[in-house]
């Protein structure tokens, strides 16, 4: 469903199709990620690792082959027509909307204490002399470049990451079971909080009076304990225990 505020403006649905067998055209498991596109289109992701965009002449269409392993995020690609792909084995993939086919792959080579992979928690499309894009996975920031495979890791968390966001400002917010961390893209620790069931938190934006301008506090390094503790103040945090 796409909603304006509390108005649902539109449904997608699954479509069957039968020459012989019936075919379903369409998510048969739980979404996991969705993504508005322009041209009114929607992507969305499920735990089977299926990509559908939906809208346009042809109803509902799917990114074939799927993946193996489940769809955790999609972003916007920093080029016109592109969007990206997270997946809970650490793979990022980049996609053309136009032909709905996969351009590029990258892969997380991090291991943790599991053996596997860290899932891609978070993507920021990119377009920095061939970065493509910054991705938060569970070990920690990774950037994905054009000629190589592999993720490129920037800096590891202070913990694992059980959830990861970034924001338009250019920063990376973790969230470890006992702290919260923010980051810039290129890996800067702005500051680590003690945090303990914190599932997900966002930097908050100020406005400026003297510049008429929006500015992020978080922004700030150092300092004692009472002005991380006020830092902390100045962040937004949901838990599961609040």
């Amino acid at each position: 469903r796409v909603w304006d505020g509390s108005t649902c403006i539109h449904t997608f649905t699954n479509m069957e199709w039968s020459e012989g067998r019936t075919i379903i055209i369409g998510h048969v498991t739980t979404i996991t990620a969705v993504l508005i596109l322009p041209g009114g289109l929607v992507a969305s992701g499920d735990d089977f690792g299926e990509i559908c965009v939906w809208g346009g002449s042809s109803g509902c269409s799917m990114l074939y082959p799927a993946a193996s392993s489940a769809v955790t995020c999609l972003a916007t690609g920093s080029e016109d027509g592109h969007f990206l792909v997270g997946h809970a084995d650490g793979e990022l993939r980049l996609i053309d909307l136009a032909e709905l086919s996969m351009l590029a792959t990258w892969s997380d080579d991090s291991k943790g204490n599991d053996g596997h992979s860290g899932s891609v928690l978070a993507i920021a499309g990119m377009d920095r002399s061939g970065c493509v894009a910054a991705v938060a996975c569970n070990t920690g920031l990774f950037q994905a470049w054009h000629d190589f495979a592999e993720l490129s890791k920037v800096t590891a968390f202070a913990e694992p990451a059980i959830s990861a966001s970034f924001d338009e400002g250019g920063f990376l917010v973790a969230c470890g079971h006992n702290h919260v961390s923010l980051l810039t893209l290129d890996g800067r620790i702005c500051f680590v909080v003690n945090a303990p069931g914190v599932r997900c938190a966002a930097p908050l934006w100020q406005h400026d009076r003297r510049t008429n301008s929006a500015v992020k506090e978080p922004q700030l390094e150092g300092g004692n304990t009472k002005k991380k503790r006020d830092r902390m103040a100045r962040t937004r945090f949901s838990s599961a225990e609040q």
